[in-house]
């Protein structure tokens, strides 16, 4: 969903049922896929709840560093010195919501829906009466489950890598037939049964040229064009693959003074290096993934499957869940990359010269040096 503007900026506590509640509310996130002794809790001044969900968000998860480093001397570490970190991890979340990466669905512990362009206050709750017990709450409380949804079609089209979504689900639809047919030989007729429609893709695929009816099956077989078209995109994928791989584990500090690549503890920043470079990052992931496999174990299904949105917002998921850095850092993480990749290139040159040699000293050795 979009970020709204604050809403409610006039809006007072006061008027309020249990306006004497406190001065404070306690604030509790639970992020999807994390374990519920993992939630963020923070105790925050009432006024915080006189806005709108996104304003809160900005406020406890801010974009500047330092104001986040105020919010972190908040969290109570004596009760659980996990809590920077768990910190840590939701303002990525948050950050990718800003950079319009993934969407948040966020609703409260009763399961109610929260508008983030909506007002805060009614949805907090009076704190436990009675006697202290394991689990009541000091403060009004408001707790809140925030789930990231992944919509790499929208995205493409919001950024314009694509000019509509229609578009691209053709051009998808079409690699995906071709893929298909190809690689598990699927039979195809011209003619569909009684009843059924043609497959996703199939009739672009036709006009294009890239399949053509065979008079002796009464299947779609690849034409020369086709098999031309499909060896430039597996060319295409190897290059993608020779030249941006390595930035799939990259290890580097806040400065990037020193950048690392294949060490085994890094982070996957393929997407963003292939933006950097100006390549359409839908495009390159798609075919990565078809080169390596991942839609195999969808031999039986694909017709099926690939008529809807949501299969392709799956495969193209790595577009959008992914690990960024500014645009400065970036900028130098990939002119590190490409001069890592010029030391390995060089490493290999070195290494067949000096098999050479040796191959020589073998099976010459009356012209090897004393």
């Amino acid at each position: 969903m979009d970020r709204p503007e604050s809403a409610g900026e006039d809006a007072r506590l006061s008027g309020l049922p249990g306006a004497a509640w406190a001065s404070s509310f306690e604030f509790r996130l639970s992020l999807t896929g994390m374990d519920p002794a993992d939630d963020l809790v923070i105790v925050l001044p009432s006024e915080y709840a006189e806005h709108s969900g996104a304003w809160l968000l900005d406020r406890v998860f801010p974009e500047d560093e330092q104001l986040r480093s105020g919010i972190i001397s908040m969290l109570d570490v004596r009760a659980n010195p996990d809590l920077p970190d768990i910190y840590t991890v939701i303002v990525d979340a948050v950050e990718g919501w800003r950079k319009g990466l993934w969407d948040l669905s966020v609703s409260t512990d009763g399961g109610d829906g929260l508008d983030l362009a909506g007002l805060v206050y009614p949805h907090l709750r009076q704190p436990f009466r009675g006697p202290e017990s394991p689990g009541s709450h000091p403060y009004p409380h408001l707790h809140l489950r925030v789930s990231q949804n992944y919509h790499a079609l929208d995205y493409a089209v919001r950024e314009g890598l694509w000019p509509s979504k229609d578009e691209l689900l053709g051009w998808l639809r079409e690699l995906t037939a071709l893929y298909f047919i190809d690689n598990f030989e699927f039979a195809l007729p011209v003619i569909p049964p009684c009843g059924q429609n043609p497959a996703p893709g199939v009739a672009g695929l036709h006009t294009k040229g890239l399949i053509a009816p065979s008079e002796e099956t009464g299947t779609f077989v690849i034409s020369d064009d086709g098999r031309r078209f499909i060896g430039r995109l597996l060319s295409e994928t190897e290059s993608y693959i020779d030249l941006y791989d390595h930035f799939k584990d990259v290890d580097f500090d806040d400065e990037a003074q020193e950048v690392g690549f294949d060490r085994g503890r890094g982070v996957d920043l393929r997407v963003q290096a292939y933006q950097t470079e100006g390549l359409d990052p839908i495009r390159t992931v798609f075919l990565l993934r078809l080169y390596d496999g991942s839609l195999n174990t969808l031999a039986d299904e694909w017709q099926g499957r690939i008529a809807g949105e949501n299969f392709f917002d799956d495969i193209l998921e790595p577009v959008v869940n992914r690990h960024y850095v500014d645009n400065a850092l970036i900028g130098r993480i990939v002119e590190s990359g490409y001069s890592y990749l010029d030391e390995r290139q060089e490493q290999v040159r070195q290494l067949a010269t000096d098999r050479s040699i040796m191959w020589r000293v073998r099976n010459h050795p009356a012209q090897s040096p004393n």
